[in-house]
């Protein structure tokens, strides 16, 4: 099965569609999980800040203990960092965790400020991922109002909520490697049946081809099994079963109309010898032997017609297309 030229065809167009469907569910996912990923995040620290913002919101923007241990437990818990301004843009307090450096601001100063000054024109919540370039990591930015608790149209302050993506980036990274190897697994699961299922079908054209093989050696006795299904293979394995059944039998009558014709050459008390258009002997009896005194098994017919010269008269025979005859 290992010399069988589809099998192996099949084996390796099987392992190329596995390969392009584990680099092609890998390439879109990766576009697709970033966006999906960073949206669920985006939801779960505005839920936070929401919070917060309630609670500032009901002590008017006031800066107290209960505040501060909610941005404590957010810390601590989350790993989140918050910002609460005034309506003017100004920080009121601010808490880190440990994964993002207070210097920051380096990097993002004018990414967080224009975020606060929208989110405090608007009073719509607002999201951004910006890069920090001294700890090489994105970083999620979420941003709502805070409001008036007696006038909900007055805005009186901004809650920024923010969390490094680097959790967020491992999460889908995992996912695409459970991806990848569930794919390893299934082509594993798959390739046992399809070998199995690619064996048996390309089994009638192995056997063919060595029936063929046979068939060229001069032997027309080998048959195919005949295959149940009625498809393009069994119509191939009956047709060459027919094809040999009848090239067996013409050659047998072929070879009996030889024979019959070699006894009554042979029978014939002169001596003859028939060639083709290109001069070979098809054709001869003993008795041409004994006239020039030859011994028919020390040379051929054709090795004769040269002792005798006679190839220079079937020559001339077939090039003037007349008979001819000599005495010798």
């Amino acid at each position: 099965m290992s010399k069988n030229f589809l099998f192996r065809k099949f084996l390796m167009m099987l392992m190329m569609a596995l390969i392009l469907w584990s680099v092609l569910t890998s390439l879109v996912y990766n576009q697709i999980a970033s966006p999906v990923f960073q949206r669920i995040k985006s939801d779960d620290l505005f839920d936070q800040a929401s919070v917060v913002s309630y609670i500032a919101s009901q002590k008017n923007n006031d800066i107290d203990k209960e505040l501060i241990d909610l941005l404590a437990l957010s810390i601590r818990f989350y790993e989140t960092g918050a910002f609460i301004t005034n309506q003017d843009g100004d920080v009121l307090i601010y808490k880190f965790p440990n994964n993002i450096p207070e210097t920051f601001f380096d990097d993002v100063d004018e990414e967080f400020y224009s975020l606060i000054t929208n989110v405090l024109s608007d009073g719509k919540k607002y999201s951004k991922v910006v890069h920090l370039d001294n700890i090489n990591q994105d970083l999620l930015l979420v941003a709502m109002p805070i409001v008036n608790k007696d006038d909900s149209n007055q805005i009186i302050g901004s809650v920024i909520m923010m969390q490094t993506m680097q959790e967020l980036k491992a999460s889908y990274l995992s996912l695409n490697v459970a991806l990848l190897i569930s794919a390893f697994i299934v082509g594993l699961i798959v390739v046992i049946p399809i070998i199995f299922m690619t064996s048996h079908m390309v089994r009638p054209l192995t056997d063919m081809r060595n029936a063929a093989s046979a068939m060229i050696e001069g032997d027309f006795s080998h048959r195919l099994k005949p295959l149940k299904e009625d498809n393009e293979i069994s119509y191939l394995v009956n047709a060459f079963n027919h094809l040999s059944g009848e090239l067996d039998n013409n050659i047998s009558k072929l070879t009996n109309e030889r024979n019959q014709l070699q006894h009554i050459i042979n029978g014939i008390a002169e001596g003859i010898v028939a060639v083709d258009a290109y001069g070979n002997v098809t054709h001869s009896n003993d008795i041409i032997w004994q006239l020039f005194h030859q011994d028919s098994k020390k040379y051929s017919a054709d090795e004769l017609l040269k002792i005798t010269d006679l190839n220079s008269l079937f020559e001339s025979c077939l090039i003037e297309q007349k008979n001819i005859m000599i005495v010798k």
